[in-house]
């Protein structure tokens, strides 16, 4: 255990908890307190493929499903400075708490998102709840997501992490490692 875990009594569960420092609460509270402070949200796919440029290799169809992804749980991105910020627009009323965000965290927030709502429709399916309807119907949608941004987290440091490390544990050729998370 590290200083900052905290153990759940009788779960053996460990969370960790970060603490930030007063100049960090200085930045995030200036940073929701301050909505206009030169955030530029990002509207579209195509948008979010021009400020990724040189940077994160992405497709609008993959930008636009990550958006969806993101706006639909209350959340927007925004570039400030070459740099890519999340907005809130649930935290606080009439005003959007932004915070530092990589792209690789948006992915893998929209991965656990769509993976969530997978599971929610095949419990649907299984108890035959009222829900079944609205599931089904959302179901091979969400596996299409499931691809795009499975293939999206591919490209992210931990998704070529990850491939890298299976590769090697399945004896595949360095070449093929490289070409892990690729966009087809």
């Amino acid at each position: 255990m590290h200083d900052n875990d905290v153990q759940k009594e009788g779960a053996g569960e460990i969370v960790r908890i970060k603490f930030l420092s007063e100049k960090q609460v200085k930045e995030i509270a200036e940073l929701c307190s301050n909505t206009e402070k030169g955030m530029k949200p990002i509207q579209d796919g195509m948008e979010l493929v021009e400020f990724l440029r040189g940077t994160f290799p992405v497709e609008e169809k993959e930008a636009k499903v990550l958006l969806e992804y993101l706006d639909g749980h209350g959340y927007m991105l925004a570039g400030e400075g070459g740099g890519l910020y999340r907005g809130d627009l649930c935290k606080e009323p009439d005003s959007i708490c932004w915070e530092k965000y990589s792209i690789g965290d948006a992915i893998e927030a929209a991965c656990e998102w769509n993976c969530e709502m997978l599971l929610e429709s095949q419990n649907a399916k299984q108890d035959g709840s009222g829900d079944y309807k609205f599931w089904q119907e959302r179901h091979e949608e969400l596996q299409k997501d499931e691809e795009i941004l499975g293939r999206l987290f591919g490209r992210t440091e931990r998704g070529i992490e990850n491939n890298s490390r299976a590769a090697g544990l399945a004896g595949v050729s360095p070449e093929l490692k490289q070409s892990a998370g690729r966009s087809r």
